[in-house]
């Protein structure tokens, strides 16, 4: 519990800010017995923020996780069929072998499984879904196990040059050139084409792939990553159910009196010596009075008005862009069981299509379903498509291959057993605002006015990473400071 001198601090801080508060806000007018007190403020319930916390609770510091969703989680989102009792991923799929992974699912005792890139479904076809067509076998070279290793190889000497960037968006100024220039200009480089297809489904929904900068591929495809591969294994839910993981730390904070959910922060304000925020909850108004902040949301000025930003803040995280990430589970799709298809565009690069496009349509372990995942190009819109246009394009998509293969393919009508929207997603700088030193102004931002700052933004869309980055950079940083 926070100790009493340290109360009196934070509670005579509150008094001298009242009269520059708005008066709904002016915590001197209220009991001091109904304002909840805690070392650390958590904003935002998915993986980064839960991690962040769970952590904070096992060095003994008290916490409150605010969560706008009525659910803990973010991109951690399985859908569970009641019926036939089985579950498929339509967010966080697998993780690394890393021991920080381990680490946390050790920690709520759920088990995990080695799976490799080829256990996630049966061989995809490759389909060209502008069409529906499939693409003949042997229309497309595939390269030999030798030369994708060899070109592996070769990502792993470049990437090597910059060690740093395995920990985070450590960049060396001047920004070297080579991280600066398009995914497209470093294949041919470095010779990566056995593995270009690769490359782009692993980073598929962090943008156009070939334009995309350097830097913004590495912060997924990073020297432990390529470690993972190497090692033949990544890890995942041994019950096909990654939120099992979530679900339980929620749960762990619910039980600890430390996790508002459907909650929204609609003031705040931040000092030197500690932090005071308004929350409108489905009980009502609740004031909370804490040493820190640690924001585990996407950094977005449109979103964040409550969150009393710093001018220098604004400006940075204007400039950053996103892309849009979909993922939905199909009924009644006609496609024969245990198919998957891989969207291909023969005559493009690669064979990597356009965005925005619906990326695959696979088999998953809930029978009679296909997991569709779906994607935009990076833009300052948070928002760039409609879920409604998402959804016609996801079932346009299937609609195609059934009228392309009526000898496999029924003519139905799909519907959705279960959507999600990932946007803001794969937020990111453009090369000329990383030339001019965004990366290490984000960061100096940490500890600013009593605020930290976590997550995918910070560091990259992959969970495996985003926990290592809490561990080894923020945490270490916030604690420190109380």
């Amino acid at each position: 519990m926070p100790s009493p001198l340290s109360t009196v601090v934070l509670l005579a801080s509150l008094v001298s800010s009242a009269l520059s508060a708005p008066s709904q806000y002016d915590f001197s007018k209220i009991d001091p017995s109904q304002i909840i007190q805690r070392d650390v403020v958590v904003v935002g319930a998915g993986s980064a923020g839960l991690h962040a916390a769970i952590n904070l609770i096992d060095h003994n510091k008290t916490v409150m996780v605010i969560e706008m969703k009525s659910r803990v989680g973010g991109h951690f989102e399985t859908a569970r069929d009641p019926i036939s009792g089985r579950s498929a991923e339509a967010g966080v799929v697998i993780l690394h072998n890393e021991p920080q992974v381990k680490q946390f699912f050790g920690r709520f005792n759920v088990p995990l499984r080695n799976i490799s890139l080829n256990d996630l479904g049966p061989s995809s076809r490759p389909v060209d879904l502008r069409t529906g067509q499939l693409i003949p076998a042997g229309a497309i070279q595939q390269p030999s196990q030798q030369a994708q290793a060899q070109a592996f190889q070769k990502l792993a000497a470049f990437l090597a040059q910059y060690p740093e960037l395995d920990r985070g968006l450590f960049v060396k100024e001047p920004v070297a050139p080579e991280l600066l220039m398009p995914m497209g200009q470093l294949i041919p480089k470095l010779g990566l084409e056995p593995i270009a297809n690769t490359l782009a489904g692993l980073v598929s929904n962090n943008g156009d792939f070939l334009n995309t900068p350097v830097i913004q591929v590495t912060r997924i495809v990073g020297l432990s990553l390529l470690q993972t591969i190497a090692g033949g294994s990544f890890l995942t839910s041994a019950k096909n159910d990654n939120s099992e993981l979530t679900d339980k730390a929620g749960a762990e904070l619910a039980a600890k009196k430390s996790l508002l959910l459907s909650s929204k922060v609609v003031h705040t304000r931040r000092q030197k010596h500690g932090v005071q925020l308004v929350v409108q909850t489905p009980n009502g108004i609740k004031y909370i009075c804490a040493k820190k902040l640690l924001m585990a949301v996407p950094p977005r000025v449109e979103a964040l008005q409550a969150f009393d930003l710093r001018q220098n803040e604004k400006d940075i995280f204007n400039k950053l862009i996103a892309t849009g990430y979909y993922a939905a589970i199909l009924n009644n799709t006609g496609l024969p069981a245990g198919q998957s298809y891989a969207n291909v565009s023969p005559e493009k690069p690669y064979g990597i299509p356009d965005l925005p496009t619906t990326f695959t349509i696979s088999a998953n372990p809930i029978p009679g379903t296909f997991t569709a995942f779906y994607g935009t190009s990076a833009s300052r819109s948070a928002y760039a498509v409609s879920d409604d246009y998402v959804k016609s394009q996801m079932i346009a998509s299937i609609k195609k291959l059934q009228a392309a293969n009526p000898q496999t393919a029924n003519q139905t009508q799909p519907d959705f057993f279960y959507y999600t929207a990932h946007p803001p997603y794969a937020i990111q700088a453009k090369p000329e605002d990383i030339q001019a030193g965004i990366y290490r102004k984000m960061y100096d931002l940490q500890g600013q006015d009593s605020c930290f700052w976590t997550g995918a933004a910070f560091r990259a869309e992959d969970s495996s990473n985003i926990w290592r980055f809490n561990l080894e950079v923020v945490l270490p940083a916030l604690l420190k400071s109380l």
